[in-house]
């Protein structure tokens, strides 16, 4: 199968998954690269760091990574896009401003 059938084929079998649970994909418009920009690097750790271009044999053993880097992304990881916060301390601090100065 050439290269462009077998992505297009995972594409359409992404979309029946996606489809089948409920959920609806975040897709921009054509040159607009910036959609994913903020996902990419919560994404790309399991898949570069845990995984290392393999796979977890079952479900099961996947979890307890996947929640390690859940926890990790929202409360350690300083992000450069929030004054080099954790995202629960940028939401936080988000909230408590808001409260103090109502628009």
């Amino acid at each position: 199968m050439p290269a462009k059938a077998a992505s297009t084929d995972k594409a359409t079998r992404f979309k029946h998954i996606l489809d089948r649970h409920g959920n609806v994909p975040s897709i921009s418009r054509r040159g607009n690269c910036y959609c994913n920009v903020h996902a990419e690097p919560f994404r790309s750790r399991p898949r570069t760091e845990l995984l290392d271009g393999g796979n977890f044999p079952r479900l099961e053993e996947a979890k307890p990574e996947i929640d390690h880097h859940i926890f990790y992304y929202n409360a350690e990881r300083c992000h450069p896009s929030l004054g080099y916060l954790a995202s629960n301390h940028f939401e936080t601090h988000l909230q408590t401003t808001s409260q103090r100065f109502p628009a």
